[in-house]
This record gives structure tokens, C-alpha cells and sequence, in this order.
């Protein structure tokens, strides 16, 4: 096996995969984390030889996504969610990518629908972000030996369940990755369909998703930097100037206090 697309899922939503939305690649394989902390049965007609169940008694995404991690087998791993559709094509493209180039650690890819989604050009080193390119977790594949043997993982203090903020564990995983010194490029190939609304899109108006935005943006960019970018993402963020400032500033405050 080359590659294990390891999709993280919660309770119920184990029911929600559709087998058929993960093609059958040859050196492709499937790892499902599944977090059932409430003891729920394996749903009937779930299994193929190409797809292995973990299961976790725990909560929090990025907390599931560390598990997943650390069982991953393979050389090449994906991030995955239980509600993509992927491209049988685009796996094999990704896997391609890699084997062309030996010093990335990290490929970047396109997911669909696209929208108003910015990317950079094909094969762009993305040792410093690119403008206004904001990758989705399912956007991101990595050497499995690269990412473990760095000691990067997930922070459990960001994404869906953790104690605060609501999203931004891909965030802070590349900011760590450039730390370390790991080879990031992008690839301008489609991988996975993702037709349900983004996190962003979804909670664009909840004050827990802007005071989210701020902690990021202090954690990633810095706190001078955050300090100067706060006006102006008040200004865009789907509720009034005041309160979306607000909430930017107790994100800066969380920041810093946990030393994101």
C-alpha cells in the first residue's frame, strides 16, 4: 500500500460513509477513525477489504485525527472527511506527484467545488503561504514518516470539539510543518468533492467561529501582525463591526494565553 486516506468520523455519521464515494485504487487504502464513545454498533454492510475501522471512546476532531496519524501504515497518507467523494484519478495523480517529488513532505491539492477559492500555480513552493489560499484539511497529503518524525500532530485546542475554538486545526498543523523546516508544494489536481457547506461557510455568523479566526491569525501570523489584520476582518465578517471585533480579540487573548 502507497497511500491511506484516513477519514475521521463521529457516532452515527459512521453510517453517513458511502463506500462508493471511495474508489478501489490499487496501493490505496482506507483507514476509518471513528470516535463512538457511545458504545453504537458497526452499521451492516460496512466493511471492504480495502478499509480498516479503528474505534475511540473519545471526543474532538483534531483529537481523531491524531489517531488516525499514528495508525497510519502507509508511506503517503490524506486527510479525509466522512462525507467526500474522492477521484480514483486524482488518487492516483497525488501518488504520481509524490514519486516525482522526493524532497515534498507535504502536497497541497484542489478539492471541488471550487467557488470563489483561491490556489496557487502548479508546483508552487508553499514554504510561506500563498495570498488569500486557505487549504481545507481535505486538501492536504503528507509523507506519514515526515509528519511523525517532525513530532507534529493536531492541536486538540482547535476544530469541531475542542473546548473553544471551533475550526483551524489545519492551520495551525501547516504553521508547524513550516517551522520544522518540511517540504510544501501544491499540485494543481481535484482529489476530493466536498458538496456540503465548509466549516467557514456554515458558521460564518457565530461569534465562536470569528473569535476562532482570531486566534488563528494571532497563532499563525503573529500578534502584531493579527493586531493590524483585526479591522479589517471585523469589516468582513458577517455580523456587526463591533461585536465581530470583539470576538477577534478574545480569540488574540485565547492565543496567547494557551500559546497557540
Amino acid at each position: 500500500m502507497k497511500l491511506q486516506v484516513l477519514i475521521c468520523t463521529y457516532g452515527a455519521r459512521l453510517g453517513r460513509i458511502a463506500l462508493n464515494n471511495l474508489p478501489q485504487v490499487e496501493g490505496v487504502g482506507y483507514l476509518v477513525s471513528w470516535q463512538n464513545p457511545d458504545g453504537l454498533p458497526v452499521p451492516d454492510g460496512f466493511g471492504r477489504a480495502d478499509v480498516e475501522l479503528l474505534s475511540f471512546a473519545d471526543r474532538g476532531l483534531a483529537r481523531n485525527r491524531n489517531h488516525a496519524l499514528e495508525a497510519a501504515t502507509a508511506p503517503l497518507a490524506m486527510i479525509c472527511d466522512d462525507d467526500v467523494s474522492l477521484s480514483a484519478e486524482g488518487l492516483r495523480m497525488l501518488i504520481a506527484r509524490f514519486e516525482a517529488q522526493p524532497q515534498t513532505d507535504i502536497i497541497i491539492f484542489r478539492s471541488e467545488p471550487t467557488g470563489s477559492r483561491v490556489y496557487p500555480p502548479d508546483g508552487r513552493d508553499l514554504g510561506r503561504p500563498w495570498p488569500h489560499h486557505h487549504p481545507m484539511s481535505i486538501e492536504i497529503a503528507f509523507r506519514t514518516d515526515s509528519l511523525l518524525g517532525a513530532g507534529i500532530r493536531f492541536n486538540i485546542l482547535a476544530g469541531i470539539g475542542a473546548p473553544v475554538l471551533v475550526a483551524g486545526e489545519e492551520d495551525l498543523l501547516l504553521r508547524d510543518a513550516r517551522r520544522r523546516g518540511l517540504g510544501i508544494r501544491f499540485a494543481n489536481i481535484c482529489v476530493a468533492s466536498h458538496p456540503a457547506d465548509t466549516t467557514a461557510e456554515r458558521l460564518s455568523a457565530d461569534p465562536a467561529f470569528v473569535m476562532t479566526k482570531g486566534a488563528i491569525i494571532a497563532a499563525t501570523r503573529g500578534p502584531l501582525t493579527a493586531l493590524t489584520r483585526y479591522p479589517v476582518e471585523a469589516h468582513r465578517a458577517d455580523m456587526p463591526y463591533g461585536r465581530a471585533l470583539r470576538a477577534l480579540m478574545q480569540g488574540f487573548f485565547y492565543a496567547l494565553k494557551h500559546r497557540l
